[in-house]
């Protein structure tokens, strides 16, 4: 039985420029860090563009998976899909969108990567 998709979406607006948002949120390694995600191994493979990788979720739960290219457009967004070996996630994408959020001169409206 295939399931059907989750999409979890949450719209943000921030007094800053889309140019100073993305210096903070293009950083992955330290914005993974700071929310809290456990650090990550990645080793190489054959194909250059997918890479293999594992983590322990909660500090204990070994979780792998493939993590496809990067989508990533400068001060605009990114996105990447990973697929899971194992366990009750087949695959996420995540990501982010940038614009002006038009409430105020400088302000930054963030939204999940489409």
């Amino acid at each position: 039985m295939k399931h059907q998709p989750i999409r979890y979406e949450r719209e943000r607006s921030y007094p800053m420029p889309v140019a100073e948002a993305w210096r903070l949120l293009a950083d992955t390694d330290h914005l993974n860090r700071a929310i809290g995600l456990p650090s990550v191994d990645f080793s190489a493979l054959p194909d250059p563009l997918i890479r293999r990788a594992k983590a322990r979720a909660f500090g204990v739960i070994p979780v792998r998976w493939q993590e496809l290219p990067f989508d990533w457009i400068r001060e605009r967004g990114y996105a990447v899909r990973r697929e899971f070996q194992g366990g009750p996630v087949a695959a996420v994408v995540v990501g982010i969108e940038l614009l002006p959020a038009g409430l105020e001169p400088g302000d930054v409206r963030l939204l999940p990567a489409r």
